[in-house]
């Protein structure tokens, strides 16, 4: 029994200490917030001009970034798929699909909630290109129908898209993550 209680009172002690943060990094309170200073800049440089495989990596990270640097700060920004307008708050699932939004109004816009678990769906996933800014719709989304000759457009309910949303917002995020590794690059600051 003693040595039981002794085994509980370690693993909860255990826990507890687990729960403590020793991370020393120091971040700036300001933003943006690098995870390097001008030391560390200049060394990444350094690299990227001595080491082929670091050129090819940054070569890449740019080609990827450059389509959208001259499109203005806020054009990625505007095609995340969000609650621009109403702000929702909450979210109702109906077994594994999206119902509706709703709740209070936050004061901000808020993420879009992903159509179902699933990724499978009868439309295609529009391009970045495709998408309007600010799209928010009490019709849902409006999609390229994959099932039908032509692929004509039509109003789709978001329980029917599968992870399109979600899909779009990873690539959103994806590219504005590879911008900020490029502010090696001075000008990326732009499309972040």
């Amino acid at each position: 029994m003693k040595k039981t209680i002794l085994l509980i009172c370690l693993l909860i002690t255990g826990v507890l200490y687990a729960q403590e943060n020793f991370l020393s990094i120091k971040l700036s309170q300001g933003h943006p917030r690098y995870l390097t200073d001008n030391k560390g800049k200049a060394e990444t440089q350094k690299l990227i001009k001595e080491e082929p495989w670091a050129q090819e990596v940054f070569e890449k990270l740019k080609q990827r970034t450059d389509r959208y640097a001259d499109r203005g700060p806020e054009w990625l920004t505007s095609r995340l798929q969000m609650y621009w307008k109403t702000h929702a708050t909450e979210v109702y699932i109906k077994g594994e699909y999206y119902d509706h939004a709703g709740g209070e109004k936050a004061p901000a816009p808020t993420v879009m909630y992903t159509g179902a678990r699933s990724h499978a769906t009868n439309y295609v996933r529009p391009k970045l290109e495709d998408l309007k800014p600010y799209q928010e719709d009490a019709r849902g989304m409006y999609l390229a129908n994959g099932t039908l000759e032509g692929r004509p457009y039509e109003w789709v309910n978001i329980s029917k898209t599968g992870n399109i949303i979600q899909s779009i917002n990873v690539e959103i995020l994806g590219i504005a993550r590879d911008a900020a590794f490029l502010w090696l690059d001075d000008r990326r600051e732009e499309i972040c």
